[in-house]
């Protein structure tokens, strides 16, 4: 099955559920990339700056806690353009460290726009990119004497559910052996309206970045999508500690999707992203269901993020 032919299939499958979803890996087309680029820009979107904050702050830090013999194999699904591993990177150069960088994605082009950035700035750095979806990764790895340091940095597995977090973590765990390391980068329960906030920004970045979505089935799927039949509602779920964004249809119509007709009630509900939030505790059990300890937690000066420290068991 070809990108494509996954894409429709999850759309429909998505569209045919109760309640109706779509995932929300298919943001980032190059127009979703952008506008995900913009939402970071906001004022309201605390998420990048503290994680940022934290790995300048910390990346030494980080790496000192690392027991290494020989080399370090530093490991990132999803790695996109790497804008806050370049911090971890830099450290580890300047200290000396023997860096081989495996960055994950399924776009080659984004992997060689990475990988020759990093080795014109870092030309010590072996950088060797991987592509695949990260669901996917058996046998991917050599399987050398080099410590293995996996990184899931953005918030990314905050947008998967339960069941979705314990697969995907059950996946990376089996890549790892005894004594590799884990960092993973989670946002932090906080005060509600902060969290909505970011979700919600004044300018109206999100809610483009939530339409674009239809936008690029209409394109790549032959859709028909109005977006004028819908409006933006995010909110957070204080008992789930959840954002959730909805696309909602203001009328009863219908939308074909390659030949398939899909039929929207007045006011339902199309739900496209979840972005869950994680307390030290949540944290603690996460790992230990997961195959491993954890050896620190480092955070931001207001404590909006945390960059979580594992070590395999």
């Amino acid at each position: 099955m070809n990108v494509k032919e996954s894409f429709l299939k999850d759309v429909l499958e998505g569209l045919s559920s109760e309640p109706k979803k779509l995932s929300s890996k298919y943001f980032y087309d190059e127009n979703g990339d952008k506008l995900f680029h913009y939402i970071m820009a906001q004022p309201e979107y605390y998420l990048t700056c503290a994680e940022y904050e934290i790995l300048q702050t910390h990346s030494l830090d980080i790496l000192k806690r690392l027991h290494i013999d020989n080399g370090l194999r530093i490991i990132e699904p999803g790695a996109g353009d790497g804008f806050k591993t370049k911090i971890l990177l830099e450290s580890a150069m300047k200290n000396k460290y023997d860096v081989v960088y495996n960055p994950i994605d399924i776009s080659p082009n984004v992997m060689n726009i990475l990988c020759n950035s990093l080795v014109k700035s870092y030309p010590h750095l072996k950088c060797e990119p991987i592509i695949a979806d990260y669901f996917n990764l058996d046998g991917k790895f050599p399987d050398d004497q080099n410590k293995k340091l996996m990184l899931f940095l953005g918030s990314n597995l905050g947008n998967f559910n339960n069941t979705e977090t314990s697969a995907i973590m059950d996946r990376f765990s089996s890549e790892l052996k005894q004594g590799d390391y884990f960092l993973l980068g989670v946002d932090l329960v906080k005060d509600p309206h902060r969290i909505l906030a970011a979700y919600n920004d004044a300018r109206g970045v999100t809610s483009e970045f939530n339409f674009n979505l239809l936008l690029r089935i209409n394109m790549e799927l032959q859709a028909n999508f109005n977006l004028d039949n819908f409006i933006h509602f995010p909110l957070y779920n204080p008992v789930f500690q959840q954002a959730e964004s909805y696309l909602v249809s203001k009328v009863a119509h219908k939308v074909v999707i390659s030949g398939t007709t899909i039929h929207f009630e007045a006011w339902e509900a199309l739900l496209t992203e979840i972005s869950r939030k994680f307390t030290p505790g949540k944290i603690e059990r996460l790992a230990c269901q997961s195959g491993f300890t954890v050896l620190e937690n480092f955070y931001d000066i207001n404590r909006d993020f945390c960059c979580s420290l594992w070590e395999k068991l």
